[in-house]
């Protein structure tokens, strides 16, 4: 709603870490099936409200940290693979999003575990979800190469 009250050629999301982590914390989260249904309505409304608008989807991540890179709570650590597997989920959403609404798509669960291999993850990340300077600059990188690569001129 907010973003429809401003004028914009390019929309960039990048969401879902939070609500899982507020599932996995809080229990007040959003499933799969309540992400891609809200989401989805949002992209809906922009393409009528601004059909010549860009959209840029971005997937959400994460990075796997050591418990020795922690600074900060360790739960996503302890519990990597539940954590994994719901931003996994997520990210599909994202991605059949993408596609439905012929968004530009950010492939950011593999920028950041590929990433991850080649460096400690907390160079990219201080928590697993917050990035670094050097975290932020990677994701910037990406964007900007897959909205070129999909013929966006940026100003």
């Amino acid at each position: 709603e907010d973003t429809l009250n401003v004028d914009f050629q390019i929309l960039s999301i990048l969401c879902g870490v939070n609500d899982v982590g507020f599932d996995l914390r809080m229990n007040k989260g959003a499933d799969a099936e309540k992400f891609a249904f809200i989401y989805d309505r949002m992209l809906h409304e922009v393409k009528e409200k601004k059909p010549e608008a860009v959209l840029v989807l971005c997937e959400p991540f994460l990075c796997r940290l050591n418990r020795d890179e922690a600074d900060y709570g360790t739960d996503i650590i302890d519990n990597w693979e539940i954590w994994d597997g719901r931003i996994k989920e997520l990210a599909e959403v994202v991605r059949d999003l993408a596609g439905k609404y012929e968004a530009v798509l950010v492939p950011c669960r593999k920028l950041f575990a590929d990433a991850c291999r080649l460096a400690p993850a907390s160079r990219w990340s201080v928590d697993g979800i917050h990035l670094t300077t050097a975290g932020n600059g990677l994701l910037a990188r990406e964007w900007i190469r897959c909205v070129k690569g999909a013929g966006h001129v940026l100003v």
